[in-house]
């Protein structure tokens, strides 16, 4: 019975709940003991917690849109683009020749050649 009670007390300290059942005995907050320091207590001095810091600013004391255009064009720009070159440059170029050369090959195999109607009147 005795752990039963301690299970009550304290891995259940839940005064809002209005009847606990637990290992097969029905006890309901009234008749649980709880030791006058926790009944004196308040919600907000139940007690301190140490080593948990937060930090915020006002929202009038922050500035919105603080560096987005240097975050979001101009970073995005030289981490991809300035600082990548080596890996699109390349293959950029040998693709644009590929294209030329690929236009020049059709360009000159759908040509007529002249001398077929040289005697055409």
């Amino acid at each position: 019975m005795a752990r039963v009670d301690y299970f009550l007390r304290v891995a259940c300290p839940y005064s809002g709940i209005r009847a606990i059942f637990c290992f097969g005995v029905f006890k309901t907050p009234e008749t649980m003991r709880t030791s006058v320091v926790a009944l004196g207590k308040h919600f907000g001095n139940l007690g301190k917690m140490y080593g948990e810091y937060r930090f915020a600013l006002a929202p009038n004391e922050q500035k919105a849109m603080k560096g987005f255009v240097n975050q979001a064009f101009v970073g995005v720009f030289r981490t991809y683009v300035w600082n990548q070159w080596w890996y699109y440059i390349p293959s950029a170029a040998a693709c644009y020749m590929v294209y030329d050369w690929a236009k020049k090959a059709n360009a000159a195999s759908n040509r007529k050649n002249p001398a077929d109607y040289a005697n055409d009147q």
